[in-house]
């Protein structure tokens, strides 16, 4: 069974000095005007399930003005165990409790995973390659401590490399970089290609749900040294290695000049295809948005396909970028189980059998637990 969210407590977090939540159902909407801090909830619960923030702040933007610290706190549950998430801020500097022990990060993130949408994620279709790497490897490092560590390994190296060819470094050097950049970065590569493998068919499957089956989607994976979307399957670390080899031996004189790497999964490509052509290019705004819901709720799919667990479903006002036969889509996947907490300026969007459902909370009142 999977664990559920039964209690959020946030102190001096964001626009918060206290807010309060408890006997949490598997629904919960915030409802209320622009600016009133509704998405400072969404953003406290990711961090304490993906143990990210979906904005990227610096952990001191995270406390509210003039206090020294900050404090999240979630209670969790299920019928076979009970355990509390904390996350203490405190002088720029970040850490997590489980049950009031002290624990990495790495140790918190997957208890429960999570899965955001907000309106910025409806650019990842037609948005920068950056995006769309980012939005993978986001779901990898929910699911495996070693992907994470083998992104941030490869990272580290990728750093060094581009040091190196700024300062031009010897060819001796740089080779010696270029092996360690070969093992790590063919190593990231196949823990995101088997992650992508994973996500595809539901991603395609959820495309053509969302379509009433009048047209299909491709997700593809281009690997940086490829000339086109292939679509070829999913490769062998061997071949992976060798192709990554030849890539680089034939680079090098051009990274030289740019001084850059230029190969490697930092370049990696994600396009989404319909009837062999880009989305990006050629979709219309209907297309795209229906490719980045059928991302969304495939990363959800997956994460509960890997994990046995549900993941925690965060919707921060999608529901005003989306039509309505695509908030449909969204509803009717929310009721099949997931715990859910989404924010709106109107409840308008929410069939009345949805209401009934959920537990509404009205956000810019006077209740003191949650000002």
């Amino acid at each position: 069974m999977s664990l559920l969210i039964k209690e959020i407590e946030l102190k001096n977090f964001r626009s918060y000095p206290y807010f309060h939540l408890k006997d949490i159902p598997p629904l919960t909407i915030f409802v209320g005007p622009n600016a009133i801090g509704k998405t400072n909830i969404i953003e406290g619960i990711q961090l304490l399930t993906a143990a990210m923030s979906f904005k990227k702040p610096a952990a001191e933007e995270l406390v509210f003005w003039g206090e020294g610290r900050s404090r999240i706190r979630a209670k969790l549950g299920n019928d076979q165990r009970n355990l509390e998430i904390c996350l203490a801020i405190e002088e720029g500097m970040k850490e997590f409790f489980l049950n009031g022990k002290r624990k990495k990060i790495k140790e918190i993130r997957g208890i429960l995973p999570s899965v955001i949408f907000t309106p910025d994620d409806l650019s990842l279709v037609k948005g920068a390659q950056s995006g769309k790497r980012a939005a993978i490897d986001a779901v990898g490092i929910q699911l495996s401590p070693n992907y994470y560590q083998v992104k941030k390994d490869y990272e580290k190296v990728l750093v060094h490399k581009n040091h190196i060819l700024r300062e031009g470094g010897s060819k001796e050097v740089l080779d010696s970089m270029n092996d360690t950049l070969l093992a790590v970065g063919t190593q990231y590569f196949c823990f995101r290609q088997s992650l992508l493998g994973k996500m595809i068919p539901f991603v395609e499957g959820h495309y053509l749900n969302i379509s009433s089956e009048r047209e299909s989607l491709k997700l593809v994976y281009k690997a940086s040294w490829e000339e086109g979307y292939s679509g070829k399957g999913e490769l062998s670390r061997k071949e992976v290695e060798e192709a990554f080899r030849r890539a680089l031996e034939k680079n090098s004189t051009q990274e030289k000049v740019r001084k850059r790497a230029l190969v490697g999964p930092h370049n990696d490509e994600i396009e989404f295809l319909v009837e062999g052509k880009s989305i990006r290019s050629f979709g219309s705004q209907g297309q795209q948005r229906s490719a980045v819901l059928s991302f969304k709720l495939a990363e959800s799919s997956v994460i509960e396909e890997m994990k046995g667990q549900k993941p925690v479903l965060l919707l921060d006002d999608v529901m005003s970028e989306l039509d309505k036969s695509r908030r449909k889509t969204l509803l009717d996947f929310i009721m099949l189980g997931s715990q859910v907490f989404i924010t709106t300026t109107t409840l308008q969007y929410f069939p009345q059998e949805i209401l009934d459902e959920a537990s509404v909370i009205e956000l810019g009142g006077q209740d003191p637990e949650t000002r």
